[in-house]
């Protein structure tokens, strides 16, 4: 496994099915989700076991779902990076939306520069066009070497 996506879900119904299909498209495909269900009292966790088993058997085994009593994102990510098998790690949060180059583009960082920490600056925003809402999405527009 050559990159493990950590993302801590709590009560996130609203993003999380976005989030995950934006993983889910991602042009590298040598990866796997952890998803960490910090106690969510909405429909995450069904949001999540919904999409995780209507995909292919082939996608479904890179994701693991696990689910712990509220504590705090940070807990959720700390206990993901003990399962986490990825050479690389990166952490997602359950409302953002990654370009579907985001994996290969980190990789193709990684392959050139050899940085310890690539920081991320994002463009995260929500507002409505002609009654309808527009995300954007999240690109990599920094690095730091």
């Amino acid at each position: 496994m050559r990159f493990s996506i950590i993302v801590p879900v709590y009560n996130v119904e609203d993003y999380l099915d976005t989030c995950l299909k934006s993983i889910l498209a991602q042009s590298f495909t040598d990866y796997e989700v952890i998803i960490i269900d910090d106690g969510s009292t909405d429909n995450s966790k069904k949001i999540l076991d919904e999409l995780i088993f209507n995909l292919p058997k082939n996608k479904s085994k890179q994701f693991k779902v696990f689910s712990q009593k509220n504590q705090v994102q940070s807990a959720a990510r700390n206990k993901a990076l003990n399962i986490a098998c990825g050479e690389y790690v990166g952490f997602i949060d359950s409302d953002d939306i990654l370009d579907g180059n985001y994996i290969r583009e980190l990789l193709r960082i990684i392959n050139g520069y050899e940085p310890d920490i690539i920081s991320i600056r994002a463009a995260r925003f929500k507002k409505i066009i002609d009654d309808q809402d527009v995300i954007s999405e999240m690109k990599l527009l920094d690095k730091v070497g």
